[in-house]
């Protein structure tokens, strides 16, 4: 079903959007989409000074104990010291993280792929996700420029980060 590998990853600086949301009545599911589609559409990221890649990063960054997180968007920078005024800074921690790649058609294949690491893989390997560092999702310049050009039709591949400890 996935490859799954443990791996190291670097801390990491991003610049880009943030949006406030909730589990509750399943709001997530109405805002993150449309927030995603508008920033991919729209280019966002072009312009953003220091850049490592191409690639773009979306981050949940949800404390255990509460149904209500924040969801960034961003893009790796050098550094944050020329960030756009409608942007934020944040981070990815260095740390261990369990990885898989997956084709997305939509929110619920990110989801299937959280479920299966989170519900199978780490507890079949005896292994803990470590909740003092956020989850993430990759899209390469692969992703992006199939989405771009057919949308999720083009069946792209993202990448899902959990991490473990």
């Amino acid at each position: 079903m996935y490859e799954v590998k443990l791996v190291l990853r670097q801390k990491s600086k991003l610049i880009g959007f943030v949006l406030h949301t909730t589990f509750i009545e399943n709001r997530q599911a109405n805002d993150i989409p449309p927030f995603f589609h508008n920033i991919m559409q729209e280019n966002s990221f072009e312009s953003i000074p220091n850049r490592l890649n191409k690639n773009q990063i979306c981050l949940f960054d949800k404390k255990p104990d509460s149904p209500n997180f924040n969801y960034y968007m961003g893009v790796e920078v050098e550094s944050n010291d020329l960030m756009p005024n409608d942007m934020k800074d944040f981070s990815i921690p260095e740390g261990s993280y369990v990885t898989t790649s997956f084709i997305k058609t939509g929110n619920l294949d990110v989801l299937q792929a959280l479920k299966f690491i989170m519900e199978k893989w780490i507890p079949e390997n005896n292994l803990k996700q470590n909740q003092t560092l956020p989850v993430f999702v990759e899209y390469d310049n692969e992703f992006i420029t199939k989405y771009k050009s057919d949308g999720y039709a083009s069946k792209p591949i993202a990448k899902l980060f959990v991490p473990v400890i």
